[in-house]
């Protein structure tokens, strides 16, 4: 099983629930986090990326239809 998360990690200053992603990437044999914010972004304000990141098989930054259309192709020939 692969899971696909899509979203900016930003908790919005609720609990980032760190642990619970940690616990679905152990249920799954792949978690790819498409995220629309650089990297440079992710230590900022509500993001919870940096922590989300560790249990990520990748995190991949998609903000345009080509990136979008690299990270499928990357989710289907399971690159990590």
């Amino acid at each position: 099983t692969t899971l696909v998360v899509l979203g900016d990690g930003r908790t919005n200053f609720q609990d980032a629930g760190v642990d619970v992603v940690g616990r679905l990437k152990d249920r799954v044999r792949a978690l790819y986090w498409l995220c629309p914010e650089g990297k440079d972004e992710w230590a900022q304000s509500d993001s919870a990326m940096v922590r989300y990141e560790p249990s990520c098989t990748r995190v991949l930054e998609v903000r345009t239809a080509r990136e979008l259309e690299v990270a499928a192709r990357t989710l289907v020939r399971g690159v990590g």
